[in-house]
């Protein structure tokens, strides 16, 4: 049962055995957060994994959003990919995304998270650190998990950097996403594979901001280099 199991991962020696033989840094982390979490799966898993999520969505979409609805610093309105779109973004227009975004976090990623808790308990797994996988598994789970990702992505989409509207040096490159908002029946997914394989991609590669779509270090707008690349040409 799943407390058995429980039982059989908690005594004071397992743990100290823990420490002592990982001493990387992700598994002391990993430790401390499940003692943080009262060594309770079901904390760990859908509230922990909701309020890590949340938390790094938000602090890192506020950004975005006080760039939007004030307009500065100025300077950083030259990198946006659509320029006077929304600008300023109205705030009664911000509180109802903000009020989408919190539905959809609560009343779907919730619900969806405990599932996957008791799928997880029903296959024998846990969340205790003598269960983490090596780096070597972790790796290959992370390249399985990006095309999965490539695939869910195509279908059903939601990043921070692709809906940011800005394109910064020496950021990953908006455009391709920022184009499917633009003509809406096009560039679906977020590495191009399977817009590649479906053909949605053709009106992309025809267009300006194909160019545009890279990662650039220079301080000039991409799309003020792109121009004056093309009048140099």
């Amino acid at each position: 049962s799943s407390r058995t199991v429980r039982m059989a991962y908690t005594p004071q020696n397992v743990s100290s055995q823990i420490m002592g033989q990982h001493q990387s840094l992700g598994t002391r982390l990993w430790y401390r957060f499940y003692e943080l979490c009262d060594r309770n799966d079901f904390y760990m898993c859908v509230i922990g994994t909701t309020v890590f999520t949340m938390a790094v969505f938000w602090c890192t979409n506020v950004f975005f959003m006080l760039l939007d609805v004030t307009g500065r610093p100025a300077v950083l309105q030259r990198y946006k990919v659509q320029p006077g779109k929304n600008s300023p973004l109205p705030v009664q227009q911000l509180k109802r995304v903000v009020l989408v975004g919190l539905r959809n976090q609560i009343l779907v990623g919730v619900p969806f998270v405990t599932v996957l808790y008791y799928a997880m308990r029903w296959r024998g797994n846990t969340f205790h650190p003598a269960q983490l996988s090596s780096w070597q598994q972790g790796l290959l789970e992370m390249v399985v998990i990006v095309a999965f990702e490539e695939i869910g992505f195509y279908y059903l989409h939601s990043t921070t950097i692709t809906h940011s509207g800005y394109h910064f040096p020496g950021f990953p490159s908006p455009e391709f996403h920022d184009f499917h908002h633009l003509k809406f029946n096009t560039n679906y997914g977020s590495l191009g594979i399977m817009d590649r394989l479906h053909g949605t991609d053709v009106m992309f590669r025809q267009s300006e901001a194909r160019a545009r779509h890279r990662v650039f270090f220079s301080l000039t707008p991409i799309s003020q280099l792109v121009h004056e690349y093309d009048k140099g040409r």
